[in-house]
């Protein structure tokens, strides 16, 4: 015997009809899929002008290596020993200056970081054409190392402050993987520009300072924020006061006869 009976119809009661289904809820909408899921992820955060940061970011990334050595020793005639060093050095520098990209983020800035990393990037480019010896290689390599290291931190954190849950995390992650794609595009372009020369070398220089800058302007413009973070509150155990010490027992003065 069933413990849920249903409630009996009265024989004059007519019978119940169907309700017919709303158009809205026969519907079902299908995710997105491919190319158009991977542009609404990277559009997430701050929308086409963040996107098209991400590309020149990702594009930028992936001529930075290939492209730095190859100027070196076809444009400045350098031998591939000092370039390669110069090269190590801008990494260097791009490491030490990661602690303070992410004090400055500490304090709520969000955009503006993302920003200046572009912008030291344009420097970069600029110096590097500038340049005229090993010394000017060298500051060149370091901006754009600079500029490219603390790039993935300020990124994570415009996209954590414009979004949360799940489609941050997807967000993230649709960033990475334009970020590996930009890496083969990137050598594929520097590798056809020593095809043309050393004056499509130039050329490729001053069209990343540009885009580089161009970039910058857009991911300013979006103005995010956040407060600073807090410092974290001592417990209960560190704020209590330090007992004293432990009186012991006490012993009667011995005299000698």
């Amino acid at each position: 015997m069933s413990l849920i009976q249903s409630p009996k119809r009265r024989p004059d009661a007519p019978a119940p009809t169907p309700s017919p289904a709303s158009p809205a809820s026969s519907v079902v909408e299908r995710p997105r899929t491919g190319p158009a899921a991977l542009l609404g992820l990277l559009t997430a955060a701050g929308g086409p002008r963040y996107a098209a940061a991400l590309l020149v970011d990702a594009l930028g990334t992936g001529l930075l290596r290939p492209f730095l050595l190859l100027y070196g020793i076809g444009v400045l005639a350098l031998d591939a020993g000092a370039a390669g060093l110069a090269m190590s050095a801008g990494m260097v520098a791009g490491l030490l200056v990661l602690p303070l990209t992410g004090r400055w983020i500490d304090l709520g800035a969000r955009s503006l970081p993302a920003a200046a990393t572009l912008l030291v990037r344009a420097a970069g480019s600029v110096t590097l054409l500038l340049a005229d010896g090993v010394a000017g290689f060298t500051a060149a390599a370091v901006l754009l190392g600079v500029g490219s290291q603390s790039w993935p931190a300020t990124h994570a954190a415009v996209v954590s402050t414009l979004t949360e849950g799940r489609t941050r995390d997807a967000a993230l992650a649709a960033g990475r993987t334009l970020r590996n794609a930009g890496l083969g595009a990137g050598a594929l372009l520097a590798t056809l520009a020593v095809a043309g020369g050393t004056g499509t070398l130039q050329l490729l220089a001053g069209v990343t300072a540009a885009a580089c800058l161009l970039a910058a302007g857009l991911v300013h413009s979006l103005r995010v924020s956040a407060p600073p973070a807090e410092a974290p509150q001592p417990s209960a155990a560190t704020t209590a006061p330090a007992p004293g010490p432990v009186p012991g027992p006490r012993l009667r003065p011995h005299h000698r006869p």
